[in-house]
């Protein structure tokens, strides 16, 4: 087995996040309440943004392999803690939420960078890769709703197995870089990486487009408890209707595949045009319809951006860009749930919520994807 075919069966594991769908429900009935959940998941984000850059330096500088490996051995220790709890309450489950974070920080970008180092074909090899982890992501949602109902542990139990069978695949990989960058010098790493997205315009708009697309999405999902409530949606489809939209990741992944050159500027404000129909909760079936539609634009913007930004990254600094890249993300979506819950709090609706979250993010997304469009009347190559 090569590689990139092991890289292949440790992604599409770690995409498998059972515990996803009914995480808020599983704090409720845990003796924390929903205000308490939010503010938690705040402190994540703030522990995944101040971990991310570091970690992303981290992996460049010694190995991509053995940081994805770490990442995952972690995930796979705090998803038993919270389904086995020794102390539950807020501050028990406070610290296992940063023991998920370092986590998902040292997986960040290296997971990438690494598949970039072993793959032939990057540009094939990413959205294929990236459309079965959708599939299996849409399975694993689906399953853990179900098997929410049966215990609400069990989902978190199942996406540990899954971190650990990521990690072996992980550790099999035989590929080592001949050499480091910068001579194991981390500081100067860690400035190379912020020069690199300084110096080039590309990486530069890129990295704000997705930050704009990503912070909502990353968010999205802890809306969804108290999106399916509102439309009276039982839970054991709280699960299917993520796992759906997952699904059409992969077909918007696919349609990348097949039509690379097809507009961003176009798919992206398409993309913002429907978000404010997620928040019309009185039609119960817009917002299930909004949030698949959303899903498909999302694989194609993604896969998109993901393949046209590791062509323009230098090799010695892929995974700290990469990780500068989700930390804006991560730094994004912390402020965009901040103000959600000031605003949800306050009983604002998701509609007009929602409305002015597509509207803000076409008005600033045109700004670079403008950029873009006047590097390709210069001759970049693909429409913008």
């Amino acid at each position: 087995m090569t590689d990139a075919r092991k890289m292949m069966f440790v992604k599409v594991l770690y995409s498998s996040r059972f515990w996803i769908p009914t995480f808020v429900l599983y704090l409720n009935s845990r003796g924390i309440e929903t205000s308490q959940v939010l503010s938690l998941l705040g402190a994540y984000y703030v522990a995944t943004i101040a971990l991310e850059y570091p970690t992303g330096v981290v992996g460049d500088v010694f190995s991509h392999r053995m940081s994805i490996i770490l990442g995952y051995v972690l995930l796979a220790v705090s998803f038993l803690l919270s389904a086995f709890p020794v102390v539950p309450g807020y501050a028990y489950f406070f610290c296992v939420l940063m023991v998920t974070a370092l986590g998902e920080s040292l997986i960040s970008g290296s997971d990438t960078a690494l598949l970039h180092e072993v793959s032939d074909d990057f540009s094939r090899d990413f959205p294929n890769i990236k459309a079965v982890s959708q599939v299996v992501s849409f399975a694993a949602l689906s399953v853990g709703g179900f098997a929410a109902v049966a215990d609400l542990r069990l989902p978190f139990v199942l996406s540990a197995v899954a971190m650990i069978g990521a990690a072996c695949f992980a550790f099999s990989v035989s590929y080592r870089p001949k050499s480091r960058n910068g001579g194991g010098n981390v500081l100067r790493t860690a400035i190379d990486g912020l020069a690199a997205v300084r110096t080039e315009a590309m990486v530069r708009n890129l990295l704000v487009v997705s930050f704009l697309s990503g912070s909502f999405l990353f968010s999205l999902k802890w809306l969804y408890n108290d999106l399916f409530r509102q439309i009276a949606l039982p839970v054991v489809w709280w699960g299917v209707v993520p796992g759906v939209a997952t699904l059409f990741v992969a077909v918007g992944t696919i349609a990348y595949r097949k039509r690379p050159k097809l507009s961003l500027t176009a798919a992206f404000l398409a993309f913002t045009a429907t978000v404010p129909f997620i928040g019309l909760t009185w039609i119960a079936a817009a917002p299930l319809v909004s949030i698949v539609f959303v899903h498909f634009l999302r694989g194609y913007i993604e896969s998109r951006i993901m393949v046209d930004i590791n062509a323009a990254i230098p090799a010695e600094v892929r995974s700290s860009v990469l990780s500068l890249g989700s930390l804006l993300l991560r730094l994004g979506a912390a402020g965009y749930m901040f103000v959600g819950s000031q605003l949800i709090s306050a009983a604002m609706p998701l509609l007009p919520f929602l409305g002015f979250s597509g509207l803000l993010m076409a008005f600033v997304g045109m700004i670079p994807l403008l950029s873009l469009a006047r590097r390709k009347t210069a001759g970049s190559g693909k429409p913008w």
